[in-house]
Formats: C-alpha cells, structure tokens, sequence
C-alpha cells in the first residue's frame, strides 16, 4: 500500500483515489480500495456527530447571524449574533432544537438593541440574573446561557452596555418640568450589575421638598433607598449649594432641598453616584 499522503474521500474517476488519508491506486487494487472506501463510507454518521459536537461548544465554530422572528431564533452553533430589525427588539425564545441539555451559547447583537426577556411565557424561557430583562446595546456586550434542559439560564455576562441619556428615545422621560443640563443626565449598568448615575439636571423654581427627576426601569433599581449628597447651583443667585439626592426601590430618582438650597430659585444639580442594582 503506497504511504499516507492528503485526506480526502474521492477523486475524479481513475487514477489515484484518496480514502482517509491513505493512496490506493484503484486500477492497481481494486479490493484495497473498494474496502477503504467501505470502511469510510461507514464512519460518515460519526464524523457528522463529531462535527456537531463541536459547534455546539464556544468558539467551536465562526458566529452565526440569526434574525429575531416572532421573538425567537434558532441557533445551530454555539456562537451566536443576533441580528434586530429595530431598535429595540424583544428576543423572547432560543428554540433549543440543535442542543442537548448542558450546552452553552454566546450571545452578541449586530447593531440594534435587544431586550432578553426574563422567564417569557412559554416553552424554553430565558432565566436571567435578578429576575430581570437584559438590555444588550453595545456590540461589546455578551450574554452567556446554559441549556438545562428545560429551561436557557444565564451563566455569565460582560462588556458594559450602552450610556443611556434620561429623555433619550427608548430611555425614561424627565418628570416635574425637570429638564436635561449642558451635560446631559445619563445612566447605565455595568458588568458588576451596578448602576451609576451621572450629568445634571435643571429646574425652574425648585420648591423646598422632594421632586422626582425621573424614575429608573426595572432592572436599574436598588434594593434599598439610597441617599447621597450632590452639588447644586443655585442658578437664580448663581451659587453653589449641598443638594441631597434620592434613589427609591421603585426606581424613583428625586431632588430633596433640605439642605441649604433656596426655594423658588432656579437650580441645576450635578449627579454622580453608584449603587448595585437589586438581585
């Protein structure tokens, strides 16, 4: 038998036939080759397995893109970009069709947003950290899931999503005639799922009590209240004044002039705290 050359499983016809790395010369042999072949022919199912095995583990394969349809989608590998028509696109369901329970998936968005829904009523839902939805606007966002066999529950996640601006499409609007400062009022979760909080804020005529700016969605809200003291200009009589600033656990951001601002003028309030959002 001539030594092992390239795999391959057949040539054009006649002359050397290439059969599992090994060179059989058909016209020299054809009972050698004829159970090559055989053997080979044989093992196909198992090198399909084989290969199915291993785009089903990450970074076994290149990333598919797949398009969210009717909330869902269905991946063949274990890397996967999901591809949103708008922004943002609800994604809802994985169909587990083409995994086995154990398996783990990556998720990554092409370019519009999407909201993972946590525990969407249904077959297969997603179990997300918190109990809450995901927002994936940032390209350099990942979203890790595990197959259970029932159920996607999430593994890990990273990169840290988009800065989204208070009164910004999609984003919570300004409340009590609160408006945006020259640097606008922004919020956004990291990896660590903390939220952080930071911009100004202005008002006309700011009374002396608590006024709510705006109110955080879920996922963003702290355990518990939180309260820190913030830098206030008095805008009316253009001085700088201590300003106390509250975070409620139903997400309600508020200015409280207890401190040494004056009621009635008009203020902007410089924010810049953090806190963990609520498990």
């Amino acid at each position: 038998m001539p030594k092992v050359t390239r795999p391959s499983k057949t040539s054009a016809g006649g002359g050397t036939e290439y059969v599992d790395g090994t060179t059989v010369e058909a016209s020299e042999n054809n009972a050698d080759y004829a159970a090559v072949k055989t053997a080979v022919d044989g093992n196909d199912d198992s090198i399909i397995a084989l290969q199915t095995e291993v785009n089903q583990m990450p970074g076994g394969a290149g990333p598919e893109t797949l398009a969210i349809s009717s909330g869902s989608i269905t991946p063949t590998i274990a890397n996967v970009i999901v591809n949103a028509a708008v922004s943002p696109t609800d994604l809802d369901v994985i169909d587990p069709t083409n995994f086995s329970a154990g398996r783990i998936i990556l998720l990554r968005i092409l370019s519009n947003a999407v909201t993972v829904k946590h525990n969407h009523a249904g077959t297969d839902p997603i179990l997300l950290l918190g109990d809450v939805d995901f927002l994936m606007s940032n390209t350099e966002q990942r979203l890790w899931l595990q197959y259970d066999g029932t159920n996607w529950v999430e593994v890990a996640r990273g990169g840290t999503e988009a800065i989204r601006a208070v009164g910004g499409a999609g984003n919570p609007p300004f409340q009590n005639s609160w408006s945006a400062a020259s640097v606008a009022l922004s919020f956004f979760k990291d990896a660590s799922n903390t939220v952080h909080i930071f911009g100004g804020a202005s008002k006309a005529s700011l009374a002396a009590a608590s006024s709510v700016v705006f109110a955080l969605p879920a996922g963003y809200r702290p355990p518990d209240g939180v309260n820190a003291v913030m830098l206030g200009q008095d805008t009316s009589g253009s001085t700088f004044e201590s300003m106390r600033v509250g975070v409620s656990a139903p997400g309600d951001v508020s200015v409280i002039n207890d401190m040494t601002g004056t009621a009635g003028n008009d203020f902007t309030v410089f924010f810049h705290l953090s806190f963990p959002a609520a498990a």
